[in-house]
């Protein structure tokens, strides 16, 4: 399944998450311009709090030799056609997200 971003900002954004022993999050930005296709794998490990509508994980990450770290929560609602993905750094700012018809968000 392939979510979508609703914003009113000037940029494409489409996730896809695949659930497994390990969850594959494939990404795909467009701005600019520019286009972005990522894929990362999150590991069981990874994961701090998995209940039946959402999961939560520590993410980390280098900034100018200063690492940051923060959790990231996906959560489903209405029936799993949206999601909404908050960032414990930044907590008024979660993204929303609806279900597309697409197969691969990098289409």
């Amino acid at each position: 399944m392939v979510w979508q971003e609703e914003t009113l900002e000037d940029y494409l954004s489409r996730i896809q998450i695949n659930n497994g022993n390990t969850i594959t999050r494939k990404s795909y930005f467009v701005e600019d311009g520019d286009v972005y296709c990522n894929i990362s794998t999150l590991l069981g490990s990874n994961f701090i709090e998995v209940n039946e509508n959402s999961f939560s994980w520590n993410e980390q990450a280098e900034y100018n030799g200063v690492i940051e770290t923060w959790i990231t929560t996906v959560t489903a609602t209405n029936n799993g056609n949206n999601l909404i993905i908050e960032y414990s750094d930044d907590p008024d700012y979660p993204e929303y997200y609806s279900r597309t018809t697409l197969t691969d968000p990098c289409e």
